[in-house]
């Protein structure tokens, strides 16, 4: 099923990710493409780095305010020091900006800010801020079930599509 639709796979997973969640990244067997663990920010330490000591990379959702540049730092030092105490190769797959307004002017910096340093670790997909990605959690529903011609639904199959793109330049 994944590997026929794998496509469709990685947005399912994530079109209902809080802005503060983590997606782990395995790739356990040949018959599955990816497994996706999602994890949140908490006050629970071993939840994230037990996450991280089975994983072989880390797609970071990163909301686009302030606050959220220092939490990255914080995960950036964390991944490495995870890989070194653990002897792995788990990396950063790559930087998600969302929650993103165009309208605000910190949304902007933080993008030129987070560009600027992490250059082609950021993805060139962005998922905007919209009341319908807000809403379809509560309905218990992934945006692609809710709204699937919304801005939201375009941005994680297109996410997806370059998630899926990269990998494949990975593998060469």
């Amino acid at each position: 099923l994944c590997q026929l639709s794998r496509f469709f796979c990685l947005p399912l997973a994530i079109a209902s990710w809080p802005a503060s969640t983590f997606l782990v990244i395995t790739e356990p067997a040949a018959t599955v493409a990816f497994s996706a663990t999602e994890t949140g920010a908490t006050k629970e330490v071993l939840e994230p780095i037990n996450a991280f000591a089975a994983s072989d990379s880390v797609l970071v959702p990163l909301q686009s305010e302030f606050y959220a540049l220092e939490g990255l730092s914080q995960l950036i030092l964390t991944v490495r020091e995870v890989r070194e105490a653990l002897g792995t190769s788990l990396f950063i797959d790559g930087v998600v900006l969302t929650m993103f307004d165009k309208r605000v002017k910190l949304a902007q910096q933080v993008e030129v800010d987070v560009r600027d340093n992490l250059k082609d670790l950021v993805y060139k997909t962005i998922i905007p801020r919209t009341v319908r990605l807000s809403e379809a959690p509560s309905y218990g529903e992934t945006i692609l079930e809710y709204d699937a011609s919304g801005r939201g639904a375009e941005a994680y199959v297109s996410l997806g599509a370059e998630f899926l793109i990269r990998d494949k330049v990975k593998q060469r």
